[in-house]
């Protein structure tokens, strides 16, 4: 599988997909995915991301809701955790594109090799 989402010509007039209650994206041993979307996945209650032994992953294009003091009213967390990447993955997950430069600065913090 290269690509978990694919996108049909007709589904391509919009440049984003959104996947609003999607809050844990685990994808592991996938080794011929390339991506998971060719259009920017909006998943605004995304919590947990696990990327591990996915070799040929270039283009990640998420768009989550990032913590701004950590809780939403009601005690309830709903914005990015965290991002799991295999401990032995840190140069793959560096080369990874993402549709802006800003997106992967953004994400860094996040990030934790497992």
């Amino acid at each position: 599988m290269e690509e978990v989402i694919a996108v049909t010509e007709a589904d391509d007039l919009t440049s984003t997909l959104g996947l609003p209650k999607l809050r844990t994206l685990c994808l592991r041993d996938l080794q011929a995915l390339k991506s998971i979307c060719r259009k920017t996945i909006m998943c605004n209650s995304l919590q947990y991301v696990t990327l591990k032994q996915c070799k040929k992953l270039d283009r990640i294009a998420l768009h989550a809701r990032l913590p701004h003091g950590g809780e939403l009213p009601g005690g309830k967390v709903n914005s990015l955790q965290a991002i799991h990447v295999g401990k032995d993955e840190k140069e793959l997950w560096e080369s990874v594109r993402w549709d802006s430069p800003l997106d992967k600065s953004l994400f860094r913090p996040y990030v934790q090799y497992r």
